[in-house]
């Protein structure tokens, strides 16, 4: 008998064109790694120095305002998201089934999954809960996908509206102006603190998401680990290579249940 059914072979040529599965977070990934170098320090320090020229002078006290730090953190920040970027895409790559190859690929996490559950019969949504279900352990990513990227694009549109402030030199001059010289300090402070704010909650995001669900798929096939095992380690006992084994290593507890 061949390994592969004749029926199954279209699905076998459209798996290996890779053309069967999408990964749904390509889109908001390239969008973060184009979007975090548009407020790099390069690109924001020029336009906040050009606004305080505008207003007369540089706050005193905070001279500049966006400081050598501020250039040090958001150049760190920057590199750190596009690290988390790269991880999360590889992540999600192989979660999605776009790729095939690694060992959290959609066809294992289907398999790990399927044999973490307690019951045989099919699980819909809605029926049971999704939060103790093995799959949403392993790929919680992929069913709140949709809530993910919209803070993702949430986050990155703030960023937008942070640096047109800035760009837009008439209109941030004039409401400044309203404002103390110690107050203007604060206020453009407070700018560049809620940009750097936006950028270390997107790694933070990135990484969360992943490691839970990496952490996730060591509790689930530490789960299939040990059901194997239940229901093989009575077999065991009747080789006696194999028992010797077990008296060696096995506890009180393990062994009165044997």
């Amino acid at each position: 008998m061949s390994l592969l059914q004749e029926k199954n072979k279209p699905i076998a040529a459209a798996l290996r064109s890779g053309a069967a599965f999408t990964n749904p977070y390509t889109d908001v990934l390239n969008y973060i790694d184009w979007r975090v170098n548009t407020v790099a320090s390069n690109i924001i320090e020029p336009l906040i120095t050009a606004l305080c020229l505008t207003l007369g002078t540089p706050p005193t006290g905070l001279t500049p305002v966006f400081t050598p730090s501020d250039t040090t953190n958001f150049n760190t920040m920057i590199t750190q998201i596009h690290s988390e970027v790269a991880l999360f895409r590889s992540f999600s790559n192989q979660l999605s089934g776009l790729t095939l190859s690694g060992e959290k690929t959609l066809a294992s996490v289907l398999e790990l999954t399927l044999s973490a559950r307690d019951e045989p019969s099919t699980w819909e949504e809605g029926k049971d809960n999704i939060n103790t279900h093995p799959f949403y352990n392993v790929a919680r990513t992929l069913l709140l996908k949709d809530e993910i990227i919209r803070n993702f694009y949430t986050w990155g549109e703030e960023m937008i509206a942070i640096v047109a402030y800035f760009q837009n030199i008439t209109a941030a001059t004039a409401q400044l102006l309203l404002l103390p010289e110690v107050g203007q300090t604060a206020f453009i402070r407070d700018k560049i603190s809620r940009l750097y704010h936006l950028l270390y909650t997107t790694r933070e995001y990135l990484a969360t998401n992943r490691i839970s669900d990496e952490t996730g798929w060591a509790t689930v096939q530490r789960e299939v680990s040990i059901k194997i095992l239940a229901e093989r380690i009575g077999s065991y006992v009747s080789d006696p290579h194999m028992n010797k084994v077990l008296g060696l290593v096995g506890s009180t507890s393990l062994k009165s249940v044997l």
